[in-house]
């Protein structure tokens, strides 16, 4: 699995190396590399089963059917 927060690391790490000039092409890279931060950074957190804290609960009356790696919108983190 994908740590949103080591992709958010490297890729201001990244930016911080691009040393644009304006108008060129390492400045629109520059520039889609913010857009994508800060895309990253507006993603709700997904919480897998596995590590939701209403599994193995009555509180989750999909728990049984769903394997550990399934997600859904109510999920909440232990």
């Amino acid at each position: 699995m994908i740590d949103q927060e080591k992709v958010i690391t490297a890729l201001e790490q990244v930016k911080d190396e691009i040393n644009p000039v304006s108008g060129s092409r390492k400045a629109r890279l520059r520039d889609a590399v913010d857009d994508a931060i800060a895309l990253l950074k507006e993603q709700q957190e997904i919480v897998r089963c596995k590590d939701c804290k209403r599994k193995d609960t009555l509180s989750c009356p999909k728990a049984p059917v769903r394997p550990d790696d399934w997600f859904c919108a109510d999920g909440e983190r232990r």
